[in-house]
């Protein structure tokens, strides 16, 4: 189990997103699944239950 370092690893976390996010929308296109974005960069969400994510409390104008 891997140790939550909250907000010292915001700024890895992002660029991990960012860059699993260029190559997913490159093989998707704009409908792309985000659970595969975070996925790819290796996050997860909180309580570490695997499946999608519910990327809307943060990103509700996707």
């Amino acid at each position: 189990m891997s140790v939550n370092r909250g907000p010292a690893a915001a700024a890895e976390n992002r660029a991990a997103l960012l860059a699993a996010a260029r190559e997913v929308f490159a093989a998707y296109g704009a409908d792309a699944p985000l659970w595969v974005i975070a996925q790819r960069a290796g996050v997860r969400r909180r309580g570490g239950i695997c499946g999608p994510i519910s990327p809307s409390r943060r990103f509700s104008s996707r």
